[in-house]
Order: C-alpha cells, then structure tokens, then sequence
C-alpha cells in the first residue's frame, strides 16, 4: 500500500477511497486462502494427501472461486471506470487481482478450469484493460521472458 500509494495507485488523500481499495485488495486474500492452502498444504499444517487436495479444488472451483467471481463481476459492473474500485486510473486492487487471476486459470492449478473465468466478461475485460495499459505493455516488452 505504502509503494502504491507512492506512485499514485492508493490514495493519500482520501481516507474513504483508500478504504474501499484496501477492502478489495482484502478480498484478494480471501478468494485465494484455499487455492494456497491446498497449493502448500504443509506450510499451513495439512497434509494434502493427492485425494484430499482434488476434492479441495473442486470445491473451489464449482463452488467458492464462482461466488468471489461474482464479487468482482458486480464490482466491476457498478464501476464506471472498468477498475474495480470505480477510480479513474487502476489501483492497487487492480496490480493485485489481474496476475492472481492470470496465475488460477494458467494450468499451473490442477483442479482449477482453466475457463473458470469465461462466465465473467467484466473480469475478462479487466484482465484485458489491464494487460493493454501502455506501461504494461511496455514492461513486457522490456521483460518478455516474464509473459512466458
């Protein structure tokens, strides 16, 4: 929050516009818990035996990871700008969201579809919107082995 903040991504000024942004990040850690626990099982004191952790991720996948889902496509639908706290530019619930959902329908999941999100246009579109920022395209211009 303190970098974002530095370089205009979280407000210092408005202590109701941070707020809201700080609640959608917060969210981020929500959606994801069970998708880590069952990713590092031991790091957190399950042992994630390859049956237990398959019945873990359809879980999430049929059932918690939708509900977040329709979370952030109602977020996204009441915003007017596209980013998921309705702010002019992205936030930092944007920087944080975009790659976590990248990295859940990747392939790098087993157990997660990876067209889980095909029945969230406005997450789609904010992928999207994120990955076409200028800045972006130019980081991944500069660090292409990074879009691999």
């Amino acid at each position: 929050r303190y970098i974002g903040t530095l370089g205009g991504l979280h407000p210092a000024d408005n202590a109701l516009e941070a707020a809201h942004i700080d609640s959608i990040v917060s969210a981020e850690d929500d959606m994801f818990a069970g998708l880590t626990v069952s990713r590092y099982g031991p790091r957190y004191g399950y042992d994630m035996e390859d049956a237990f952790r398959a019945a873990v991720r359809k879980k999430l996948n049929d059932e918690v990871l939708p509900r977040h889902l329709s979370f952030l496509e109602r977020k996204l639908t009441e915003s007017s700008t596209g980013w998921l706290a309705g702010t002019a530019r992205p936030s930092i619930a944007d920087f944080v969201f975009v790659p976590r959902l990248q990295w859940m329908v990747s392939g790098a999941n087993d157990g997660i579809d990876s067209n889980l999100l095909d029945g969230y246009p406005g997450v789609k579109g904010l992928i999207a919107k994120m990955m076409g920022l200028p800045e972006v395209v130019a980081w991944y211009v500069k660090h292409p082995q990074a879009a691999a």
